[in-house]
């Protein structure tokens, strides 16, 4: 995913335009802003940060990720259950 670069000038006299860019659409790109053409700070929606920060939670748990992998190999061997089937089995 490319980022979109600013300067910090830019930003600051238009940061209301950019948080309601960021209200419109979640998943918009993450800004840049630079200062003396460097990246310092990054712009991104509250919603965009919170799904990273849970995927990096979520990509550090090993033994979740040992689960996932377990769980993917299952379903490639077909060992599966419907969901019909197993709402019957639970009584549903």
């Amino acid at each position: 995913m490319k980022n979109l670069d600013i300067p910090l000038a830019h930003a600051r006299t238009r940061l209301s335009q950019i948080s309601e860019a960021y209200e419109k659409d979640p998943k918009k790109k993450p800004l840049r802003i630079t200062k003396r053409g460097k990246p310092t700070m990054t712009v991104m929606s509250c919603e965009f940060y919170d799904e990273m920060i849970e995927t990096m939670e979520i990509l550090s748990d090993h033994e979740l990720m040992m689960d996932i992998g377990k769980a993917g190999k299952e379903i490639e061997g077909g060992n599966v259950v419907e969901w019909d089937e197993l709402r019957k089995e639970l009584g549903g």
